[in-house]
């Protein structure tokens, strides 16, 4: 049999089966207060003045969000300030009354208000020190991680 070329209608069907559609997708992400500087030419060119808006709106966020910080860390210390002057209060007052009812012959009842109070300062002061040797552990190898 010679070989022969199929006929028109047999070729457009051939043709038809092999066409193939291609979908691209693409995504675009970024992080941080401000867009990339293409993206903020975009912008600036669709809305005229809006990249130095958008790089106000982002300075306007940091400080606002600097100061925040900064109560927060004020606050803490003050809170913290305010514990060791009242612990120090309240020792003060435990060891004193201990010995003020030692002093009038209130031995035993002197001792024992004497003596959790400085075991209570002392545990205080223990579990402190171990906990902050903790933290700097922790921020140590946080530190070493990142380098």
């Amino acid at each position: 049999m010679p070989d022969h070329p199929p006929p028109e209608s047999d070729r457009a069907e051939s043709n038809r089966s092999e066409e193939h559609a291609i979908i691209q997708r693409s995504a675009y992400a970024f992080s941080g207060p401000l867009p990339p500087p293409d993206v903020i030419k975009k912008y600036d060119m669709v809305v005229p003045g809006a990249a130095d808006r958008i790089i106000q709106l982002a300075e306007k966020q940091s400080t606002h969000r600097q100061a925040i910080e900064t109560k927060i860390v004020d606050a803490d210390i003050r809170q913290s300030n305010f514990g060791v002057i009242f612990g120090f209060i309240l020792g003060l007052v435990g060891l004193i009354g201990g010995a003020f009812l030692v002093y009038h012959d209130k031995v035993v009842t002197g001792s024992v208000f004497f003596g959790t109070t400085l075991v209570a300062l002392v545990s205080v002061f223990v579990y402190g020190s171990r906990k902050g040797d903790r933290s700097r552990e922790d921020e140590q190898s946080l530190d070493d991680d990142s380098h």
